[in-house]
């Protein structure tokens, strides 16, 4: 497999203008709580896109990955979608991760426009690499990264693979959810 020179490349953020207030909870003996602000890391994946028209490569085992354009996975949108929901309830951060690609810096800067709070993207690797890599390179960026839990796309619209949520939660040793 590549060895992967990562370097974690924050984007800019533009102020949003707007403030989260956590929901305070009335307990049974009375006692008014807060709850916990969450850190929350979202690994996504550019897919093509399915809407252009797609070519198929010589060999024929492929696409013609040259002339195809990307979007931020769906199911990957899911779990940014479902963080932001979280931050916005309870307060906290989002930090979405993606590997290099030609279109990785247009879907970061689609997921701070959407809410995120800070965007990195892992270079210096190979755009298409296998599960393990992939992970792999999420996992020691988030070496650098302060979060409580890693939300991602339980499989990609490309490879239907779904090991990534998986295999990153083995590698950082915490629970996994599918």
């Amino acid at each position: 497999s590549p060895e992967w020179r990562l370097r974690a490349q924050d984007l800019p953020v533009q102020p949003r203008g707007r403030i989260l207030r956590a929901r305070c909870r009335r307990r049974v003996d009375g006692a008014v709580t807060r709850p916990q602000e969450m850190n929350i890391a979202v690994p996504i994946k550019l897919v093509p896109d399915v809407v252009e028209e797609l070519e198929i490569n010589d060999d024929g085992n492929d696409l013609e990955r040259d002339y195809v354009s990307y979007k931020i996975n769906e199911f990957c949108d899911h779990a940014l979608e479902e963080a932001l929901q979280l931050k916005e309830a309870h307060g906290g951060t989002v930090t979405v991760l993606a590997l290099e690609r030609d279109e990785t810096e247009k879907a970061l800067f689609t997921a701070l426009a959407k809410g995120a709070d800070r965007a990195i993207k892992i270079t210096g690797g190979e755009a298409e690499a296998n599960s393990h890599t992939a992970a792999t390179a999420r996992c020691e960026t988030l070496a650098d990264v302060e979060y409580d839990v890693v939300m991602a796309g339980v499989q990609a619209a490309d490879d239907r693979d779904g090991q990534i949520g998986v295999r990153m939660a083995s590698m950082l040793g915490i629970p996994h959810v599918s």
